[in-house]
Order: structure tokens, then sequence, then C-alpha cells
């Protein structure tokens, strides 16, 4: 099975969730987000294949070509829609800057070069890598794993990561992460979230870098941080009624919201359910998702799909996670 295949199996959730693991992990949320778990534990199980395609080396991987995003490519419009940076900032371990931001009200992308200022001493590892890893699934010119590299160069591994901070202020409910290596010492991160509906007109996003060495401790953590402005167009949601309120057993719809960016088609399913222990997954029939989730506001459920033109109406598909068919039910503007 490739990589795509087992996307599609799973409803193409890829990597963007892979963050909300780490963050339930470290006991972040005390909110019950139960609906995006299920394709969480899908995620962690298969995340290594996403990087497994080989590429040549160069100096830069921008947005549009960061490796792994073959799995879920971007439409081709966002190319136009990149915007180059010029942030960047300094800790005692590593040195970093921001080099392209990508938004279209919805979603957000960016990448961030880091480096180690001790490139005799160090070299850079993603924050979640196993010791069985092939180092060349992150860029490395090497088939060694973790350890065996260690031990050929003599370089301890520093584990680096970047992440939305104020994830809340902007809607986000999960974020992920991609790592890629441009040389021992230099290494480019791409942070992926969908926030469906961030501020109107423009927001400021405030990143995390986080280094640390393998088998450190907590203090030895290294923490940097700055904020950078995204601006965009907004677009109204326009609000669906649906046909049959009641017409898929156990639960009530309320209505539904469509809103149209430049990249996607954004949609939010508003629901009361009778039994929430129910682990379910909300779908058009005949349209592949690009994502499909909860998030922070209760009884809703948001997908997103590549811009299309709607119709008057529209029918999505609620099913169990075993792909049980619960029941359909139109909206109508």
């Amino acid at each position: 099975m490739t990589s795509e295949e087992l996307l599609r199996a799973i409803g193409r959730s890829d990597s963007k969730y892979l963050q909300e693991v780490l963050d339930h992990m470290n006991g972040k949320y005390s909110q019950k987000r139960k609906r995006i778990w299920p394709r969480l534990i899908l995620v962690a199980a298969v995340v290594a294949l996403l990087t497994v395609t080989a590429y040549a080396a160069r100096q830069f991987f921008g947005i549009m070509d960061f490796p792994g995003n073959e799995a879920n490519p971007l439409p081709s419009q966002a190319e136009e829609m990149i915007e180059t940076r010029t942030e960047e900032g300094t800790q005692e371990g590593v040195s970093y800057r921001l080099k392209e931001t990508l938004t279209d009200g919805g979603q957000i992308v960016f990448v961030i070069e880091v480096q180690a200022n001790q490139p005799e001493k160090y070299f850079l590892v993603p924050e979640m890598i196993l010791d069985t890893d092939s180092l060349r699934n992150y860029g490395f010119d090497s088939d060694l794993t973790l350890p065996e590299y260690r031990e050929q160069t003599g370089l301890t591994p520093m584990h680096v990561s970047a992440r939305i901070r104020n994830t809340e202020e902007l809607g986000i409910a999960a974020q992920s992460e991609g790592f890629w290596s441009l040389s021992n010492d230099t290494a480019e991160l791409q942070v992926y979230c969908n926030a469906a509906s961030l501020p109107e007109g423009g927001a400021n996003v405030e990143c995390s870098v986080i280094a640390c060495e393998a088998g450190g401790d907590v203090e030895d953590v290294i923490r940097g941080s700055f904020t950078f402005p995204l601006e965009y167009e907004t677009s109204q949601w326009e609000e669906y009624t649906p046909q049959e309120p009641d017409g898929v057993e156990g639960f009530t719809f309320q209505k539904a919201e469509v809103r149209q960016t430049e990249l996607y088609t954004y949609i939010k399913v508003y629901y009361e359910e009778e039994n929430d222990d129910d682990l379910l997954v909300f779908e058009i029939p005949g349209e592949e998702l690009k994502e499909g989730s909860g998030g922070y506001e209760p009884n809703t459920y948001t997908m997103v799909l590549d811009r299309q033109e709607w119709e008057a109406e529209f029918t999505i598909q609620v099913r169990s996670l075993s792909r049980d068919v619960l029941g359909t039910v139109t909206f109508t503007k």
C-alpha cells in the first residue's frame, strides 16, 4: 500500500493532526475533543510514510515543494499567494528565521529555517524520531539510524520543533509540522494548520521555536519565540438550512455555513447529538476532503475541500469511524 492509498483510507488526515497528539500527551488540553482522536491515532502510526520520497540536495525547500506535500498538495494558485519573510531570532543554542508564509484567511502555512549555533557539537533532528528510523526519511544523505549516525559523527542530536502558540485566539484546533534537513546544523520546519475562520482582515501569529539536546533535562530546553503579522481578505460565511433537521437518527442539525476562499471551500456544520459517545465522520458524498474534524466550537464539524462552486444545496453524509453510514442530510440556501 502506498502512502497515498493509506491516506485515502483514513480520510486524508495525514500529519496535520500530529501536533494534537503531542499536546494531548503533554496534558495541554483539558477540553474534550473526542472527534479528533481516532484520526490522530491512525496518523501517528503512518506519519513516517509521508516523507519517504527522495529529494535532490538543495539549499531551500519552500512551501510549495516542501517534502511530504505530494501526499496532500496545495492548489496551484497558492504559489502566487506566498509571501517571502525576514523575521528572525536567536537563542543560546539555535538561530531561526521565517522564510515564507501562506494564508487564505482559513489555512496558515509557514516555513522556518533553524540553525544550530554550535555545528561542531550538534546535528538537528525532528522532535519526534525513532531510533529505528532511517535519517534519509528526514533529508539526511544517509541511511543510518539516529544512534548509528551519532556514533559515526560524534555529534549530539538536538531535537527542534516549531508551533503556533496563540491557537485558541486564532481558532486552531490542531497543527502539524514537517522537518527536512539541509545539513547537519541546518533544517527547515514547515508548520501547517487550519483555522477555518481567522479574525477578519488579519492576525498576529505567535510562534515558538523549541530545541532540546537529546537526553537533556527540562531546564535545558531552549525556547525562542517571534510574532509575525498575516494579512488576507476574508469572505463571508453563507448560511444553509437543513431540509430535514432530524433526518439522521440521534441528531438534530441546526445549520451549515459555507465560506469560499481563493484556495478552499470551508463548511461548518452545527448540530446536536443525543449520544455523544460515538466517534463520527462528516463528509460530502463523491467529494474528497482535504480535512475534516471537530474544533473548539462545541457540536460543530468543519470540512475543507478544494475550492469549488456550490449550487443552491448540498448533502452531507454522517458515518461512524467503522464506515457505517448513519444517514444523510441536505442543506439549502
